[in-house]
């Protein structure tokens, strides 16, 4: 996996929308993040933009499987002393919400988590662990991720 980071302006705003069921409905409904169609669009219009003649050739690229892309995700970025910390964030897998809850954690506690972090991914942390062993953390009851990656937070969690 490569990581491009897209930095925004501080208070940058945007809007994702999803799709609702007639144009006047269409803004009331948003993604916490860019899909990868609304990422491709922006590429490709971009390149319009700034020289047509590439555009066709970006098309191509992506159409043979030389470009890919998926959709954007959350990282957390920690500066210390001498070094950045990045922390990346991956969806939940949508399997966790139709396993029965772990004992000890509510279904709501379960299906609230959405993201997992790209340490629990790979050391392969169930769910049931995410809540109960000391190696995972919770943020905000959304986001889990492994005791080592919380180190790196400004505050203890």
């Amino acid at each position: 996996m490569r990581a491009i980071i897209l930095q925004c302006p501080r208070g940058a705003r945007f809007h994702f929308g999803n799709i609702a069921l007639d144009e006047n409905t269409s803004l009331n409904d948003t993604a916490i993040h860019p899909h990868s169609d609304t990422l491709f669009s922006a590429l490709i219009n971009t390149a319009a933009k700034l020289d047509q003649s590439l555009t066709q050739q970006l098309v191509d690229d992506f159409a043979a499987g030389n470009v890919r892309i998926s959709s954007g995700f959350f990282c957390l970025e920690v500066h210390q002393a001498t070094k950045i910390n990045w922390t990346f964030f991956l969806p939940k897998p949508i399997l966790t919400n139709l396993m029965p809850p772990p004992e000890g954690v509510s279904f709501k506690q379960l299906r609230r988590i959405e993201f997992i972090s790209k340490g629990v991914w790979e050391a392969g942390f169930l769910p049931e662990q995410w809540f109960a062993d000391e190696r995972c953390r919770v943020l905000g009851g959304k986001f889990v991720l492994t005791k080592e990656e919380a180190q790196y937070l400004p505050t203890p969690v």
